[in-house]
């Protein structure tokens, strides 16, 4: 379990005084720091790159190359033309593995692919430690293919990438969730239901009151999100299914968000 960003920063910052004081590695090799990476930790090492000691900021470096965070690429190859040798230095050696990570992902894809048992399991632990947001798609269509413990090592790989991706922690939940087989039946169904709870019952008995109880909000606010969950796992579906539903899914859309924003105004009692 990833501890709070607060905690993560007061580690981060004890092993900035320890390697100003000389300690190399109280940062790029603390295990703590390797193992707790997670949502708002990005920032906290974001700052560490513009530390006035270079050392400092090498280790910074060093320990976004093993967490394998690209997105601090941008920065560090910026930094990798400015800095002093010693900073530039650990600079390369980021860049060089992000680019040899980026080269083994289609191997380690065909792999999952065509491959059960150690093999499947040690490419997709793989992926889990080396693959990016851009990989994700691929990954979750390999995971509606597999079921069982390969479905569990696939999402246990795809928890990973969202671990060391900041931005990807609001779809953590859709991100994780089983992917759906086309069945344009099911989902027309699905439309159908979720229209007139928001177009009619939601309009009818949740939109004219300044108040509600907790039971209605959290009832409506988990609808909600079960739409969403849904609709993200048929959207790679909808080339197959016919045009009402995709037009459909964007009226959907559409009502969640209004029905969001107004639930989010009203007072929960």
């Amino acid at each position: 379990m990833k501890v709070p960003a607060s905690v993560y920063s007061r580690r981060y910052l004890e092993g900035v005084g320890l390697v100003a004081s000389g300690r190399r590695g109280a940062i790029s090799e603390d295990l703590f720091l390797l193992d707790n990476y997670g949502e708002g930790c990005y920032e906290v090492l974001e700052e560490g790159l513009s530390e006035g000691d270079p050392h400092v900021r090498m280790e910074t470096v060093l320990l976004f190359a093993r967490l394998r965070i690209a997105k601090a690429r941008d920065i560090i190859e910026e930094m990798s033309h400015e800095e002093t040798d010693l900073v530039a230095g650990a600079c390369v050696a980021y860049l060089k593995g992000m680019d040899e990570a980026e080269e083994r992902i289609p191997g380690l894809l065909y792999t999952v692919n065509h491959r059960s048992g150690d093999e499947f399991r040690t490419a997709m632990r793989t992926l889990g430690d080396i693959a990016t947001a851009k990989d994700i798609s691929e990954i979750r269509k390999v995971m509606g293919q597999v079921g069982g413990e390969m479905r569990e090592q696939t999402r246990s790989a795809l928890s990973r990438i969202v671990d060391r991706d900041p931005d990807l922690e609001g779809k953590r939940r859709l991100i994780l969730s089983d992917p759906v087989y086309p069945d344009e039946g099911a989902y027309r169904a699905f439309l159908d239901r979720s229209l007139e709870y928001l177009d009619v019952r939601y309009r009818e008995n949740v939109l004219p009151r300044s108040e509600i109880r907790l039971k209605t909000y959290n009832n409506v606010n988990g609808a909600i999100l079960k739409m969403r969950i849904r609709i993200y796992n048929e959207r790679p579906n909808l080339v197959l299914y016919g045009p009402s539903c995709g037009s459909d899914t964007e009226r959907l859309e559409d009502l969640m968000r209004w029905a969001a924003d107004d639930l989010g105004s009203k007072q929960v009692v």
